[in-house]
């Protein structure tokens, strides 16, 4: 019964973690980005994404502004 327990426990922190990381992900993404003048997506699978102005989404982590 013990081991169920721990099992159980071990379970819902994993879950706890995964749901934490779904919902801080896409609001440090918006936090950083939304001031930008682009428009800001984020999924669980393409990650932070910025449109740039011909349309096209680029990952947050690779856009630089060269002036």
């Amino acid at each position: 019964m013990k081991d169920v327990a721990s099992f159980i426990f071990m379970l819902v922190v994993i879950i706890l973690l995964v749901v934490a990381g779904l919902i801080i992900n896409p609001m440090s993404c918006h936090a950083k980005w939304d001031k930008s003048g682009m428009a800001v997506s984020w999924s669980p699978l393409s990650g932070c994404q910025l449109q740039q102005k011909d349309g096209t989404w680029l990952p947050a982590n690779h856009y630089r502004q060269v002036n």
